[in-house]
């Protein structure tokens, strides 16, 4: 199992966590579904597109949580309806955290989507890291992530 993503693309990524540090930040991973990308052994996800979002956690700690718009979400999979791409996966920042996938996480994750985790150290960010739930046990699997040097596609 490997993500693949351009470097503009994790810039993106980490500029976003480190200017909502001390909060978490999210979005969106976007590119080509195939029939491999809803596989758990042998998936390759290509990152064509990130999508930066706002954290709409209106509980009281948002540097521990974060939450997506589901109005958002639900227009985004009908922009991408038909066209051979969607959601791949999400991304988020745990500040002062590492890059692992937590409870809360758990608690809310989807079998079949990626979970990139960028860890902010000190307003920083620092390692990037991904993971997908696996479906049977329950427990989060680590997949490489394989950063090019090209341009992203879109």
């Amino acid at each position: 199992m490997s993500l693949r993503i351009s470097q503009e693309l994790v810039g993106r990524i980490r500029r976003h966590a480190e200017e909502k540090y001390p909060q978490e930040c999210c979005g969106f991973l976007a590119g080509p579904l195939s029939a491999s990308a809803f596989s758990q052994t042998d998936r390759v996800l290509e990152v064509a597109e990130v999508h930066l979002l706002k954290n709409h956690w209106e509980g009281p700690d948002r540097r521990r949580r974060y939450q997506i718009d589901p109005r958002f979400f639900a227009a985004l999979e009908s922009r991408y309806a038909g066209t051979g791409e969607g959601i791949l996966g999400f991304y988020h920042s745990h500040p002062e955290s590492p890059a692992e996938p937590s409870a809360f996480d758990a608690e809310r994750a989807w079998p079949w989507y990626c979970y990139l985790i960028v860890s902010v150290q000190g307003g920083k960010a620092r390692e990037l890291r991904s993971w997908t739930l696996e479906e049977a046990f329950g427990k989060f699997l680590e997949e490489a992530v394989e950063v090019s040097q090209a341009a992203s596609p879109s």
